[in-house]
């Protein structure tokens, strides 16, 4: 029985942990590809980029924890539990009745630690992936900080919501604690119950000595079960806080996909490149009471070199934003050729626009990797790079 046991509580645990690992890589990969896909104004509004890069990462690998080792666990201890109770119940149904009547309030106890648990390490994940936005934001403009000496300021942020998140944290952790000792307390005040009244069930003859500690070791069995089980529901109850939030994205369709196959396809031998905005307005998801653009209709014709001049936050790069269509027009209507650029399929419509903004942002490759990214597919030869950088 020895090796029996060893065996199978390797393969319980081990085949666990490998499938969780498999649904969870497949799903990273969908999220990600999910998250990249989504318009701008998502990342305005929903979720900034830091809290996504927090959720990838951590909340992913909460729901791995909820689906390994911890769902056999809670498995095998649910079993072993009803197991118990039938043996109780076998040997003496008088003993088991008097254990079963507390049993409902570990569970009304177990059951407040596991939804508090989880409500607050829903919160834990949102405050972690602020501090981690923050911190995005500081290293990306490093240069800007550095300039004017905001270091400490930033510090001074990044833990305000470091610290809003371990206090969170620290009561979860309290939460945890007496939940679990209510728990044992309980448990323990069982033992003294079935003591008690076993005593008295042998000295009116209702059972023997043997059914009595048969029946005692039963519910025992049964109550640390449940005990065990509950620690491993815990961590389910996280992962399936986790899980909520990563499966609210993967579901959310993006308004503006650039994976889509929808939409037209540009012929860049028949492309003439005529631009013609018709009375657009436009105004930020984020901030709608704030209009940009007000029925602004202008034409640019093919080979003209058109500059937009005005002060800050007039609505120049909002117009560039417009054509690409990182964002719809509220009102109006943007043509390339004659065509609405919402019938033009997004991935063909971007990559006939070349685009270099007041800051660029280059990824963490060779120049010659980043020039490349210029291709949709990213494969393109050596002399098209040399050919590129010349012109």
């Amino acid at each position: 029985f020895g090796f029996i046991g060893l065996v199978c509580g390797t393969l319980h645990a081990g085949l666990f942990s490998v499938v969780a690992t498999q649904i969870t890589e497949r799903y990273r990969k969908k999220f990600f590809k999910k998250a990249i896909s989504q318009e701008m104004a998502f990342y305005d509004i929903e979720y900034s980029p830091g809290e996504l890069s927090v959720k990838v990462n951590d909340d992913l690998d909460t729901m791995r924890n909820g689906m390994n080792d911890k769902v056999s666990i809670s498995l095998q201890f649910s079993a072993q539990a009803i197991a118990g109770f039938c043996i109780g119940f076998v040997y003496s149904w008088r003993l088991s009745l008097v254990i079963l009547g507390s049993l409902p309030l570990i569970a009304v106890v177990t059951s407040i630690g596991i939804a508090a648990g989880a409500e607050a390490a829903n919160d834990e994940s949102k405050m972690y992936g602020s501090a981690a936005e923050e911190a995005n934001e500081s290293l990306l403009s490093i240069r800007t900080i550095v300039a004017f000496g905001m270091q400490k300021m930033q510090i001074f942020k990044y833990d305000g919501h470091i610290h809003a998140a371990y206090k969170r944290v620290r009561k979860i952790g309290m939460t945890v604690g007496i939940t679990f000792g209510l728990i044992y307390f309980l448990i323990y005040s069982l033992y003294a119950v079935a003591f008690g009244f076993g005593t008295w069930l042998f000295e009116k003859g209702y059972d023997t000595p043997g059914d009595i500690i048969s029946s005692f070791f039963g519910i025992i069995i049964a109550s640390f079960s449940i005990s065990q089980a509950g620690a491993s529901f815990d961590v389910i109850m996280k992962a399936r806080a986790a899980g909520h939030t990563v499966f609210k994205i993967l579901d959310r369709e993006s308004q503006i996909d650039p994976l889509a196959d929808e939409g037209q396809k540009i012929d860049h031998k028949t492309l003439k490149g005529e631009i013609e905005l018709k009375n657009i307005e436009f105004s930020y998801p984020s901030k709608p009471e704030n209009q940009v653009i007000k029925n602004l209709s202008l034409k640019i014709k093919p080979g003209e070199t058109v500059a937009f001049v005005g002060p800050s936050g007039c609505g120049k790069s909002s117009l560039i934003k417009l054509i690409e269509r990182f964002y719809d027009v509220n009102n109006g209507e943007i043509l390339l050729d004659g065509v609405n650029i919402k019938d033009i399929n997004v991935n063909s419509l971007r990559s006939h626009i070349g685009l270099v903004t007041q800051e660029p942002i280059l990824f963490a490759d060779t120049v010659k990797e980043n020039i490349k990214a210029g291709i949709p597919d990213g494969q393109a030869s050596d002399e098209q790079v040399d050919k590129a950088l010349k012109e």
